[in-house]
């Protein structure tokens, strides 16, 4: 019965155009120039983070063994306990809940710290700061913030987000997990299960999604909502406390099982019937700290790959002097550098206030993912066959390093997200252009706008930087987004609503974007490192190169994946798979 639902608050639609995010903008061809300057923290908040990542380092290095983590598939208590007197567990909560108040960049920093030393460690974290309690952090009530926030902060409890399931993964609104409302005593009975759920056999703080029934106004729907759960509530049950696995085996994976376990309403996050966008909000900052998770290991491995290859010698020579080896050695340091450049540039611009950053996280999370495993696998072809053996730790960020692909959306699941939600804003801009050309008497200005946008597709501006040693890059940067402009809108003029199907042309859109906006990061941080250095190149050391290098490597790679738009041999591939299905 609808009288016994909670109501849905029915949000006012805001139907002035928005501000398109730097990320949005390449759909349309265009470099937003609020690329520069590079983001950065206050002096003050940089000698703090700097001082505490200092002290974080020291606690690893004494405390933390990856080999035994890896080996016991457990991070010790104790461990644990350190990182939450340290403050680390708390380091992204406000002061006023026992926290540290730190930026999100300065979480990010600590994160790289961790990184460094233990895969396992580092996914601890995320799953309990980056999403675990980032629900209540966001969406939570004063009241639920001063409950949980104090005790979580220090340490004593960890968190946890119960989002995947048996058949659920990627598709966050398809949860089976129900939560039916009784009224007479404002709570909801949950029933559903839940698995892969990190920190799950520990956490005493789980945010829960779960679909509810909910009253729109336009009839009962089911609506995916966020709820605060403790595994002290009747009905909680972990069926499996730690499942194995190759990779981070240090995290529990957990699976749970509901059984009408009583959540009492005021356990809500948010609003009823808006978990998806909980949901997504949060996932949104975990995918920018897993580009940190990234960073830490990417610069190991140029440290210790560049040593290897100049002492190592084959054919009377360092293998450092080989063609083949060199062309690694400067793909690890470029991929190092941007996977750095990119984390920081986006974490940066969301504590500097940018709000609309799902795309831009997506990016950060599947270039930096992608990005570590080249450099694993070049690493690991550097050394040869020293690599295959447990006393050198390549083996082990190997297997570290392959969830990242997965978690938090797959990495495929991601490139449909980037190109879908990107094009949706240069379709949407079509259909108001054709409008307002039906009226132009009306809509004089729509008009003039209109044709700025095709101009510069055609006849792009360039990009401002302060430096005039990156204009060639920077050209080369804006003729390139140009480009992916009029991929995007040959694709549209071409497919229409089919495009939703040309899943294949819709990841090379989303590659050639990810190309893109990483190398406006890249870009960004060296611009800002030369004008800090007033454009004297001899301190800024072989990063001007690097960045240079990035710079064509990247654009080339996005230039070729747009000119293979409309490969007739999608389709050979995609009937042949059907085909080969048929026959099983």
């Amino acid at each position: 019965m609808t009288e016994n639902m909670p109501p849905i608050d029915v949000v006012p639609q805001d139907h002035n155009t928005p501000i398109l995010s730097i990320a949005k903008q390449l759909f349309f061809g265009r470099i937003d120039p609020a690329i520069t300057p590079y983001p950065r923290p206050s002096l003050e908040e940089k000698e703090r983070t700097d001082l505490f990542c200092h002290k974080l380092r020291q606690f690893c290095e004494a405390h933390i063994d990856p080999q035994e983590i890896d080996r016991e598939s457990k991070i010790p208590a104790n461990v644990i306990e350190g990182l939450g007197k340290l403050g680390l567990l708390g380091m992204t909560i406000p002061q006023n809940y026992g926290g540290l108040g730190m930026s999100l960049t300065a979480y990010c920093k600590a994160l790289e710290v961790v990184s460094q030393r233990c895969g396992s460690t580092s996914a601890f974290l995320t799953a309990h700061q980056s999403i675990g309690f980032k629900a209540l952090l966001l969406f939570g009530t004063p009241e639920q913030k001063e409950k949980w926030l104090p005790r979580i902060a220090t340490g004593e409890i960890v968190a946890s987000f119960a989002l995947t399931e048996p058949n659920v993964g990627s598709d966050a609104n398809a949860v089976e997990t129900f939560a039916e409302y009784d009224a007479a005593k404002n709570v909801f009975y949950i029933t559903g299960k839940k698995q892969w759920i990190t920190n799950g056999s520990f956490a005493k703080i789980f945010t829960v999604m779960a679909k509810t029934d909910v009253d729109t106004g336009q009839g009962v729907k089911q609506r995916v909502t966020a709820f605060i759960v403790t595994p002290d509530m009747p009905g909680f049950k972990i069926t499996t406390p730690a499942l194995d696995k190759f990779g981070i085996r240090g995290v529990q994976s957990t699976s749970l099982e509901f059984d009408r376990m009583e959540v009492p309403a005021e356990n809500i996050l948010g609003k009823i019937g808006e978990g998806l966008k909980v949901a997504l909000t949060v996932l949104n900052y975990g995918r920018i700290t897993i580009g940190a998770g990234c960073a830490g290991p990417a610069k190991i491995l140029v440290d210790h790959t560049f040593k290897y290859a100049r002492e190592r010698h084959q054919f009377n020579q360092p293998l450092s002097n080989f063609g083949l080896v060199k062309n690694k050695l400067s793909t690890l340091a470029a991929l190092a550098y941007a996977i750095d450049a990119v984390t920081y540039f986006t974490a940066g611009k969301v504590d500097h206030g940018q709000k609309d950053f799902m795309l831009e996280a997506a990016i950060v999370k599947v270039f930096s993912t992608e990005a570590l495993w080249k450099m694993i696998f070049e690493t690991m072809q550097i050394f040869g066959g020293k690599a295959m053996f447990n006393d050198k730790p390549y083996q082990l960020l190997m297997r570290d390093c392959r969830p990242g692909m997965i978690v938090e959306g797959s990495n495929e699941v991601m490139n449909l997200f980037i190109s879908m939600n990107g094009i949706k804003e240069v379709g949407v801009h079509l259909k108001q252009m054709l409008q307002s050309t039906k009226s132009f008497w009306e809509s004089k200005d729509q008009v003039r706008e209109n044709w700025k946008y095709l101009f510069n597709l055609f006849w792009p501006s360039n990009l401002e930087l302060y430096s005039p040693s990156l204009q060639k890059e920077a050209k080369s940067l804006t003729q390139t987004t140009a480009f992916l402009g009029k991929s995007v809108l040959k694709l549209l003029w071409r497919y229409g609503d089919l495009l939703v199907q040309k899943q294949q042309d819709l990841e090379r859109i989303s590659l050639a974007a990810i190309h893109i906006y990483v190398t406006a990061a890249v870009l960004s941080k060296m611009d800002s490192d030369l004008e800090r250095a007033h454009d004297k190149i001899d301190l800024i050391g072989c990063d001007l190169e690097t960045t240079k290098f990035f710079c064509r490597y990247s654009l080339k790679k996005a230039r070729q994946i747009l000119k293979d738009l409309f490969d007739p041999l999608d389709q050979v591939s995609e009937s042949l798979a059907d085909h080969l299905i048929a026959d099983l």
